[in-house]
This record gives C-alpha cells, structure tokens and sequence, in this order.
C-alpha cells in the first residue's frame, strides 16, 4: 500500500492541537464554520458530514 493511499481525504480537525481526521462541519457562533473530528464538536450544531 503506498503512502499516499488512505480512507480519507487528508483534511484534518481543526481544533487546536486535534490532529484526528476530519468529521464534521460545524456552527461557531465566534469563529462561523470549522471543519473538526466528532470528539471537537463541543455541541455547537453540526451544518453537515466530511
């Protein structure tokens, strides 16, 4: 398998020091829409699925 080969799209959580893959985009009511793993959610309303 090489090195470039992977399940997903390579975009990872954008939480601070989070580096688990992508899950979700969520609603910030400060920051507006992040791309961020389940775990990062911190129960603002998820718009939609990575």
């Amino acid at each position: 398998m090489s090195a470039q080969t992977d399940d997903g799209d390579g975009t990872t959580c954008g939480a601070l020091s989070c580096t688990n893959d992508a899950d979700v985009i969520i609603d910030h009511p400060k920051y507006g829409k992040r791309i961020v793993c389940n775990g990062c959610t911190g129960g603002y309303p998820v718009i939609r699925h990575v």
